[in-house]
């Protein structure tokens, strides 16, 4: 991640997971969610994830799987 992001639990993230989209989209915001303390994914913008060797594809398939 270029900037520090901001951690948040995954249940603050279930509660607000489109204001935090918006954020990503509009503010180029970045996400730690964690689970007992434990980070177990990150919300970034799609170029970050491009950037980090992910395809769209692999993003779907998250979505599919989830």
């Amino acid at each position: 991640m270029a900037f520090m992001a901001k951690r948040i639990s995954a249940t603050e993230a279930s509660r607000k997971f489109a204001d935090m989209l918006d954020a990503v989209e509009h503010r180029n915001a970045e996400f730690v969610v964690e689970r007992r303390g434990r980070a177990i994914a990150e919300l970034t913008p799609a170029r970050a994830a491009a950037a980090k060797g992910a395809t769209w594809g692999d993003v779907l398939r998250l979505f599919d799987e989830g």
